[in-house]
């Protein structure tokens, strides 16, 4: 319990509880881990049945860098793929 008062206690101060879960929710928005999805690059061809084929490399939908592998996270700016992609 008393160390809840201790981290209570901001910049000299004490929290009230309202204060203090606004800067819990505060710390969390700016720690906040992005969640995105790899984006998969159709290319048109007429040897295919359906006009098209998928590049085999992805782009982060967070940061648009391009990745040979769809990987849980992007290595380049660290969001979590766990989205899928919208349909068109």
């Amino acid at each position: 319990m008393k160390e809840l008062e201790l981290e209570k206690q901001c910049w000299g101060r004490i929290l009230t509880d309202d204060a203090y879960s606004k800067s819990k929710v505060e710390e969390s928005a700016m720690t906040r881990e992005k969640h995105g999805y790899w984006k998969h690059k159709k290319i048109p061809s007429d040897k295919y049945v359906k006009g098209y084929y998928y590049a085999r490399e992805c782009q982060c939908s967070i940061c648009g860098k391009e990745s040979p592998i769809e990987n849980q996270k992007c290595t380049y700016c660290g969001s979590i793929m766990d989205l899928s992609e919208p349909k068109e």
